[in-house]
């Protein structure tokens, strides 16, 4: 899997084809219809190894990157979000833990690796995540990639071979709340990765990780930023009216009420 500059690897987009019925986002993206249809659908191949990088399969649909730390409340606000406006919400973490529940080698690796707070390979991630979306891409308008990217390499590898990312939902969130909020986790959720020496590892990691592409993405115009601090009611409110904005400019460029992406 080959690796490039994040700048290269944006202004390499292959173009879409002229049949398709175009939408744009304010964030600059080119794209088909909203019904969670490609136009004109283009096979794609049934595995991730196999893709033709000089067509990226999802291109057409609505990606938004969530990204805050463990603890910010990103995964409740996301659920909200995809029944909301019929996105669907592909969690990295979920799609790990399942995988690690497994009882094969490459599943015990993965629980290991989670067990310690430590990351797991870019190539390995970004096979589940387009086996998921691939899973899910005929029913929905577009997809909340949940705790995705962790670091620079993995917003190349998804923009030069997926799809490029509409823009970034960030939970910010004070330290100290975070850790309360996963031990209080911790009590009742049974995962490996709640007990204190894996939270302290799993923030610290974010912050030295995943701080540098928000930034990037921040440069770039594309990161929408929300308290994760605040109360969960409120978060959910703002969080809407980010998408709510979103989905209205797409609806005053199309200037159709017919399009999915509207609040239930």
């Amino acid at each position: 899997m080959r690796s490039l500059p994040l700048e290269e690897a944006l202004t390499n987009v292959p173009a879409k084809t002229a049949e398709q019925t175009p939408w744009y986002s304010r964030f600059g993206k080119r794209r088909g219809d909203r019904n969670g249809k490609m136009p004109n659908q283009v096979e794609i191949a049934d595995t991730y190894e196999n893709v033709d990088v000089s067509f990226l399969p999802f291109d057409s649909y609505l990606i938004v990157f969530v990204l805050g730390a463990p603890g910010s409340g990103k995964g409740t606000q996301c659920a909200r979000v995809a029944e909301a406006y019929g996105l669907a919400h592909i969690s990295t973490g979920d799609l790990l833990r399942e995988e690690a529940a497994k009882e094969t080698e490459l599943g015990k690796g993965i629980r290991e690796s989670m067990k310690h707070g430590k990351m797991v390979s870019t190539e390995l991630t970004l096979k589940l995540l387009f086996q998921a979306m691939k899973a899910s891409g005929k029913d929905v308008c577009g997809f909340l990639i949940d705790g995705f990217p962790r670091t620079m390499d993995q917003a190349v590898e998804f923009e030069n071979t997926i799809g490029r990312c509409d823009f970034v939902l960030y939970y910010s969130c004070p330290t100290e709340t975070l850790v309360r909020r996963l031990i209080k986790r911790g009590e009742t959720s049974g995962r490996v990765d709640d007990n204190i020496t894996s939270i302290e590892t799993r923030i610290r990691v974010f912050e030295q990780t995943s701080l540098p592409v928000i930034e990037y993405y921040e440069h770039e115009g594309r990161v929408q930023q929300v308290d994760g601090n605040a109360p969960v009611e409120q978060v959910t409110e703002e969080t809407f009216n980010i998408f709510d904005m979103v989905f209205d400019e797409q609806s005053q460029v199309n200037d159709t009420t017919e399009l999915g992406g509207v609040r239930k």
